[in-house]
């Protein structure tokens, strides 16, 4: 069986279908009903690693000016681990840790460390040189670290669905398929920003020769060739742009965790009025109905905050995600959409005060290397709860 065929009934079994639309490209309905609560989808992320205390803040150019990610560097250590690389917990004092990659594998707790075991660091281990990676990072500034970690570990989890070897979990497999069906829309992105990648993808290829960016590149014949290899990992860069999550901590107030899940990001459209949320529990990325979703319905993710006025959102999923929303908030005609053009219409002609008539900060993802406003994102778009 295909790969891209095995991806389609692992859908279907989960009470999901993707159908054709001439405006999304698809859209994934529900052949079930779900009530409010229940569980759409539970999948492992393809790859996801917890942040580092000087990489959760992410860089901030309000123009187009090519600013280079890279930085002479010699001699800088990156920050160690400070989470746990299962749950994205803070690590105790004292915490277990993998005996064969001491350092990349750290975890909050024994269960935490069989858990991350059983469910993908018995095939992970050893496959990506993390001292590569950290290497290779310490040439970056260290906003723009995360993009080239997550390069690596979905480069080398790509390797590792394609490799023959027992013990191989069917939701690499799934994973893996739905990655090649995303889209990272690099022909819309800014020059300025494919520079930056190209910058980081340079350093990466430069350092990490194995796993880590073969995994893009569909002919072994040129998989030595730094040009290729680099133009592979920009590629991939424009769709974790485009594709990926953030964990966030509500607690904490603070990004605690990225993660790589093709599946959640090739299935569900956004829309300003979601019918499901997303979770990041236990090492699993779960999709649960926020109302009852009837058979036939769309099932639909925010990728933005929802309370920020229809403006700034269609602005934010325009200049980021590429495409406008004609979702019932947005349109005028609908009940929820004359509210927002209400809330628009208070926004544009309040000029009592400056403070007032200035838009709240755009909500963009922290997992991406150039954002597109003056202000600092408060919160990520597409943030997954930790529970």
């Amino acid at each position: 069986m295909s790969d891209s065929r095995q991806l389609d009934e692992y859908v279907a079994r989960r009470g999901l279908c993707m159908v054709p639309d001439p405006a999304k490209g698809h859209r994934t309905v529900a052949t079930r009903r779900f009530v409010r609560g229940q569980t759409v989808l539970s999948i492992n992320p393809l790859y996801g690693f917890p942040v580092r205390p000087t990489e959760e803040s992410p860089a901030t150019h309000a123009d187009g000016n090519d600013q280079s990610p890279s930085r002479p560097l010699r001699g800088e250590s990156v920050d160690p681990l400070t989470r746990c690389v299962h749950c994205f917990h803070p690590l105790p004092a004292r915490y277990p840790r993998c005996s064969r990659c001491r350092q990349a594998a750290q975890y909050c707790s024994p269960a935490c460390l069989t858990a991350h075991w059983n469910a993908r660091h018995h095939f992970e281990c050893g496959h990506l040189d993390t001292e590569a990676v950290d290497e290779a990072a310490a040439k970056l500034k260290p906003e723009y670290r995360p993009y080239l970690r997550m390069a690596a570990g979905v480069g080398a989890a790509l390797v590792s669905a394609k490799r023959k070897q027992n013990g191989k979990p069917g939701w690499l497999q799934i994973q893996a398929a739905a990655w090649d069906r995303l889209v990272g829309h690099r022909d819309m992105h800014p020059q300025y920003v494919l520079r930056q990648y190209k910058q980081i993808a340079s350093v990466l290829v430069a350092h990490v020769k194995g796993t880590g960016t073969l995994g893009y590149v569909a002919d072994p014949s040129i998989s030595d060739a730094d040009d290729a290899r680099t133009d592979a990992v920009v590629s991939a860069l424009c769709r974790f742009g485009c594709n990926n999550f953030a964990a966030y901590d509500y607690s904490a107030h603070a990004v605690t965790g990225h993660l790589c899940s093709p599946l959640a990001s090739l299935l569900f459209n956004h829309s300003c009025y979601p019918n499901a949320s997303f979770v990041y529990s236990n090492g699993l990325q779960v999709v649960r109905a926020l109302r009852e979703i009837r058979e036939g319905e769309e099932v639909t993710l925010a990728y933005v905050d929802g309370m920020h006025p229809r403006s700034v959102r269609r602005k934010t999923l325009a200049d980021v995600y590429f495409f406008g929303c004609t979702c019932t908030r947005c349109e005028g005609a609908s009940e929820r959409g004359k509210v927002d053009s209400l809330l628009d219409g208070a926004v544009d002609n309040d000029t009592t005060d400056t403070r007032q008539t200035q838009q709240p900060p755009l909500l963009l993802p922290s997992n991406l290397p150039t954002n597109y406003t003056d202000h600092k994102p408060r919160i990520d778009p597409w943030v997954i709860r930790v529970i």
